[in-house]
């Protein structure tokens, strides 16, 4: 579980998808821990699961939302956490992702 901004750290909320993002989230077995962004793995497109490349999400916000951070309208970046390669079987992080079929360098 995880909140789709970092507002918890600084004044400027930072949407989760931005590798800055830092906040709070809960594991499956209930355990809570700030984690930053980066520190991510990937994560996969679950309709494609050999697939190496993670889910590409366009981030364009609303005016409630925090601000993308190149000053543009939507940025590009990776599902991460929302699609955990493996899906419940899968690591977010502190791990390698689980092999699902697709090719490892």
């Amino acid at each position: 579980m995880h909140d789709a901004e970092g507002r918890h750290f600084g004044k400027e909320s930072v949407w989760y998808g931005y590798d800055t993002a830092r906040q709070p989230v809960q594991a499956f077995d209930g355990s809570c821990i700030v984690r930053i962004s980066y520190e991510y793995n990937p994560g996969w497109q679950p309709h494609l699961p050999t697939n190496e490349n993670p889910t590409r999400i366009t981030y364009q916000p609303r005016a409630w939302e925090a601000p993308t951070l190149s000053g543009r309208p939507a940025d590009l970046t990776d599902g991460k956490i929302r699609w955990t390669r493996g899906g419940i079987k899968g690591i977010d992080f502190g791990g390698t992702e689980v092999d699902t079929g697709q090719p490892f360098d």
